[in-house]
C-alpha cells in the first residue's frame, strides 16, 4: 500500500490533518458517484463533459459550495488543473487545446505537436509508452465522435 496516497497535506506524516481530510471526503459522499458523472446517471459521457465545463470551479476545495467530489480525480480535496485534465482525457481525449469544449483545428494541431514530441498527452491507445498509428487512430475516433 502506498501510504503517500493518504498524506493529503504532503507533510510526509499521516496525522490528524490527513484524517480530517479523509473524514471530510467521506462526508462529501465519496463513493456515491462515479468520477466524471456530473449528471449522476451512472456513466461518464459527453453530456457530463458539457456539465463539467459549465460547473467546474478551478481551485474549489472540500467544504466549498462549488467543490464536486465527482470532479476530484485524485481525491485530494480540491478541484484543480490535474482533475480538469483527467476529466478531459476521460471524456474527450481529442479536446486538447483552448477553447476547451470545442473540437476544432487547434485540437488537431495540439495532438500533432504532442505526438511529434512524444508527449504522454498524445499516447491515447495501447500499447501505452509507444507512439504509433493506434494513437493517431484513437485521436481521430475521439475527434469524430463529436464529444463535446
Amino acid at each position: 500500500m502506498n501510504i503517500d496516497r493518504f498524506d493529503f497535506d504532503s507533510s510526509d506524516v499521516i496525522d490528524q490533518g490527513d484524517v480530517d481530510v479523509l473524514d471530510a471526503l467521506l462526508d462529501a459522499d465519496l463513493g456515491a458517484g462515479l468520477f466524471g458523472d456530473a449528471d449522476a446517471d451512472g456513466d461518464a459521457d459527453c453530456a457530463d463533459y458539457t456539465l463539467i465545463l459549465a460547473n467546474f470551479v478551478d481551485g474549489s476545495v472540500l467544504g466549498d459550495a462549488d467543490y464536486e467530489v465527482t470532479f476530484d480525480s485524485d481525491l485530494d480535496g480540491d478541484n484543480d488543473a490535474t482533475d480538469r485534465d483527467q476529466i478531459r482525457r476521460l471524456l474527450s481525449p481529442a479536446d486538447m487545446a483552448v477553447p476547451f469544449g470545442v473540437l476544432d483545428f487547434t485540437d488537431v494541431l495540439a495532438f500533432n505537436v504532442a505526438f511529434g514530441a512524444m508527449d504522454p498527452a498524445a499516447d491515447l491507445a495501447t500499447p501505452f509508452g509507444t507512439f504509433d498509428f493506434s494513437d493517431v487512430l484513437a485521436f481521430n475516433v475521439a475527434f469524430s465522435a463529436g464529444c463535446p
